[in-house]
């Protein structure tokens, strides 16, 4: 049986998703206006604030997968399967994303946009 996770954002705060994973993510703009989400992997520290800082030692430390995507009124976009649990190497440092989470926020705080992830 397949294991999901279903949330409307409505914050321009970011909300941890709990995961590192997903088979796949479905976001859908049930608004009456455009919107934009965001969504991040990075600390926990991230949670429940609005900012991502490129510093490592930083509570509020990530990166966007996708930063500000636009979403048209109706439209629901779908992102294929992806894996954080892995180690990333950039040039002169390692960082384990074990202690990290996906984390998605929207761009205005009268936005509404569903989150549907599927885990398994």
């Amino acid at each position: 049986m397949a294991t999901s996770l279903s949330i409307q954002l409505t914050s321009t705060n970011f909300v941890d998703l709990k995961t590192r994973k997903y088979k796949s993510l479905h976001l859908t703009n049930n608004d009456s206006t455009d919107v934009t989400v965001s969504i991040v992997v990075g600390k926990t520290g991230i949670a429940g604030g609005s900012t991502v800082s490129a510093t490592a030692s930083n509570n509020a430390y990530g990166s966007y997968i996708i930063k500000n995507l636009k979403i048209p009124v109706g439209v629901s976009v779908v992102l294929d399967e992806a894996d954080f649990t892995k180690t990333i190497t950039t040039p002169g440092s390692t960082t384990n994303l074990q202690s990290t989470t996906i984390l998605a926020a929207v761009g205005d705080n009268n936005y509404v946009v569903d989150l549907l992830m599927k885990l398994d």
